[in-house]
């Protein structure tokens, strides 16, 4: 229900003092639609009352935009106040509107967002001009009504004489708050030093400069300073250090089973790849280690599938291989790491690269040839009809110990429904397959049209057909 479909009577009386604006503020009994409800009993004061206060400071909003010119005229302010006979409503715009239930809490908030800088107080029901009307009363004493007309006594007055604006209220229990709160938090945030590279390398260099300011600054390496080109041990203590930082962030409750007692709980994602501990770094288990290849390769070092680091290592390995495949890149990088969920973290790598993207092959469709008629006329199977032999098979006459036989296959295929008919020949001369032409015509019936290859048995079969049919007819 919308406030348009609440009946509400004379609800807002503005009263013009002096100085000030005051605006009255009651509730009608009345209001359309409410048997609608399932429990109109629990929803009535959310409809009159709160119904009224909305109602009265959208009325409101339109006479402070007309308010507004007046004081640009006289350049003065004039204050406004609000006064309500409800204190429940105080109550409701007292509060935050998360406290309250929907139908009140978007009531409180426009409330609240239209009357911000407003003064709301309370007032009794006996001196509330509104409240004259919503009761009802008959023209006759309304025109005497001084309540009415002038307002109460005081309002004449002094604002000091005024009723208190913020009254004490005696609750016999007072009720619990219950108000929604959502924490969002972020454990084990990666470090930042992973996003100040877009590369691999480049990050394994920063770091490998990093270590060796810090190594360079300790005064009992003085004598020894690092200078010059980055060393090869430089840059592998530099991938180390970034490995471990970026395990300790992803796999910190595993390290620290290793550690304490050797292996990982139950319930560890990684319990399936039996990880250790070596040099730091959690490595793959697994049982070759007397395997005759690299350590990497025996035991592959573990990677989270989110961190970044395990991003920039596989966009390195996508372009040391030159923008490679799926299946190639996931085989290199295996031999030293072992990404989790490696498959999708190479397919991002591979549906995110531009290069890729422009350079994707891709197949051109040749357009085919028009179908034959013999393709496309419906006939009977087997009417039109295509043979031809299958590579050479070997099979045994006899026991084990015979030599091994060549024997061929014969396929022929109805041009039409793709229907199969095999036949089995011993080898590949033209008796040979005249016989086997035979068993074909008496079991699927004599074509019109046989399509084959220029094979020698074809061949000689064609020859010795032509010269059969030229004897029929010279006969």
């Amino acid at each position: 229900m919308t406030i348009p479909e609440i009946r509400f009577a004379e609800v807002v009386k503005p009263y013009a003092g002096e100085g000030d604006i005051n605006g009255w503020l009651t509730r009608f009994e009345r209001a359309a639609g409410l048997r609608k409800l399932k429990n109109v009993a629990e929803m009535l004061p959310l409809f009159l009352e709160g119904g009224s206060a909305l109602l009265f400071d959208r009325l409101n909003e339109e006479q402070r935009k007309e308010l507004e010119k007046v004081k640009e005229s006289l350049k003065t302010d004039v204050p406004s106040f609000f006064w309500v006979d409800s204190t429940i409503v105080l109550h409701w715009l007292s509060g935050t509107p998360s406290r309250w239930k929907q139908f009140v809490a978007n009531r409180v908030l426009e409330i609240q967002h239209l009357t911000e800088r407003l003064n709301r107080s309370h007032v009794t029901g006996e001196q509330n001009p509104a409240d004259i009307i919503s009761r009802g009363m008959m023209p006759t004493h309304l025109r005497d009504a001084a309540l009415w007309w002038h307002g109460p006594a005081w309002l004449c007055q002094l604002s000091s004489a005024w009723p208190s604006q913020n009254p004490c209220f005696e609750l016999s229990s007072q009720e619990l708050e219950e108000r929604m709160v959502v924490h969002a938090g972020q454990e084990n945030a990666p470090n930042p030093i992973f996003s100040l590279r877009s590369s691999f390398m480049g990050l394994v260099r920063l770091v490998a400069y990093l270590r060796r300011f810090w190594y360079n600054c300790n005064p009992t390496h003085r004598a020894l300073r690092r200078v010059g080109y980055l060393r090869t041990s430089e840059l592998q203590e530099a991938t180390q250090a970034l490995l471990r930082s970026a395990q300790r962030e992803c796999f910190d409750e595993e390290i620290n089973d290793l550690q304490r007692y050797g292996n990982v709980k139950r319930s560890s994602g990684l319990k399936t790849l039996c990880p250790i501990i070596h040099d730091g770094v959690m490595r793959i288990g697994g049982r070759l280690r007397n395997a005759p290849v690299s350590y990497d390769r025996k035991h592959p070092i573990i990677l989270a599938a989110s961190h970044p680091l395990t991003m920039l290592i596989v966009q390195h390995y996508h372009r040391n291989l030159l923008h490679a495949g799926q299946q190639l890149m996931i085989s290199t990088i295996r031999e030293k790491f072992w990404p989790i969920r490696i498959r999708n973290l190479v397919r991002k790598v591979v549906h995110d690269c531009v290069q890729c993207f422009r350079l994707k092959p891709t197949t051109n469709e040749q357009m085919m040839g028009k179908l034959p008629a013999e393709r496309v006329t419906p006939t009977l199977p087997f009417l039109t009809t295509g043979v031809d032999l299958c590579v050479p098979l070997l099979y045994r006459i006899g026991g084990r110990k015979t030599a091994p036989v060549k024997c061929y296959v014969a396929i022929f295929v109805c041009m039409l429904t793709k229907a199969l008919h095999v036949e089995l020949i011993d080898n590949l001369s033209t008796p040979s397959f005249i016989a086997t032409l035979k068993r074909f015509v008496a079991r699927r019936g004599k074509p019109n049209l046989i399509e084959r290859d220029n094979a020698t048995n074809f061949r000689g079969a064609a020859r010795t057909l032509k010269e059969l049919q030229q004897l029929f007819e010279t006969q």
